[in-house]
């Protein structure tokens, strides 16, 4: 990683081999517990551990850092991500937090 960041992100082929289950199986177990196949449930959990850091005091403004950071090959891939869920660019969203409402690290 480029920075200091800690980054928590687990794609699909590495659930398979830390459960050492198949695609097939561990599909099955995700549709019947979860209700999303695991693909994504890894695009939910990695679009709110972004979100997070963005609503934190000590985002450091590199949104391109970011997503190379969090397992994404180029920004577009980032964004159109970012957008499917949120609705708006990660760009668009920073500006919308209200600075009084940025939870702050103590």
């Amino acid at each position: 990683m480029s920075n200091k960041r800690a980054v928590s992100y687990i794609d699909v082929k590495s659930l398979q081999e830390q459960t050492n289950t198949s695609r097939k199986t561990l599909e099955r177990a995700f549709m019947n517990y979860l209700g999303v196949h695991p693909k994504i449930y890894t695009r939910i959990v990695r679009f709110n551990a972004i979100k997070n850091i963005l609503d934190h005091a000590a985002f450091d403004g590199n949104l391109t850092t970011l997503a190379l950071d969090f397992g994404f090959y180029d920004s577009s891939h980032f964004i159109a991500d970012f957008k499917a869920f949120s609705g708006v660019t990660p760009h668009n969203y920073l500006k919308t937090i209200p600075l009084n409402l940025v939870v702050k690290d103590f």
